[in-house]
């Protein structure tokens, strides 16, 4: 009974995850203080709608290796806030813990999930993990970082996505949703069956 129940979470993962709305991010020069803010989404993704205000799932992808993410220091004359991911010494510790084998792989556009979360609120979350306007939760504080460089890849998935699930499925993800336990069960099959993403840490 337990296998079958976790082949259950899993394809409702998988589901989830294939019915994500997803933002790619271009690289630039310089992040400023007005990235990822909702103007910014506005303009990024006509479908803003779906991520305001609404629980649910969001993956941060980037086509970084591990090595890279292993050698990756706070840029110079920044600080990290005290909520902020130490994304070099978690990146080793998680790769010493892991190995490659166990870790998220490359997808087939070079680009890997090195986070996946849920949050009652999508949006404010996924901004979170760039400016750290929330010291009491952690996340990546990605403006900290020189990684403005590369091609980021936001994918999340609110309540307003169900209908986009197969109808054997909507009942189900909309009873999850809502709920804490329901949506770090989710989280977790999604890990269980894709790899960890090397910048979680629980």
């Amino acid at each position: 009974m337990a296998e079958n129940y976790l082949k259950t979470l899993i394809h409702l993962s998988e589901n989830i995850y294939e019915c994500s709305e997803k933002i790619d991010v271009q690289p630039s020069e310089l992040w400023n203080d007005d990235f990822f803010k909702k103007d910014w989404f506005k303009q990024t993704n006509n479908n803003n709608k779906y991520i305001t205000q609404s629980p649910g799932w969001y993956w941060i992808g980037c086509n970084v290796s591990f090595e890279e993410l292993q050698k990756t220091e706070v840029s110079f004359n920044e600080t990290l806030p005290k909520s902020g991911c130490k994304i070099k010494a978690l990146s080793k510790a998680n790769y010493k813990t892991f190995g490659e084998q166990y870790l998220c792989k490359l997808d087939d556009f070079e680009s890997r999930i090195i986070y996946n979360g849920h949050q009652g609120n999508i949006l404010t979350r996924i901004r979170q993990h760039f400016t750290l306007n929330n010291e009491n939760t952690g996340a990546l504080g990605l403006k900290y970082y020189p990684m403005s460089g590369k091609n980021w890849t936001i994918r999340y998935f609110g309540k307003p996505h169900i209908k986009r699930l197969p109808k054997g499925l909507q009942s189900d993800v909309g009873s999850i949703i809502s709920k804490q336990s329901g949506r770090i069960a989710i989280e977790n099959a999604w890990r269980a069956k894709n790899g960890w993403p090397i910048l979680c840490k629980a």
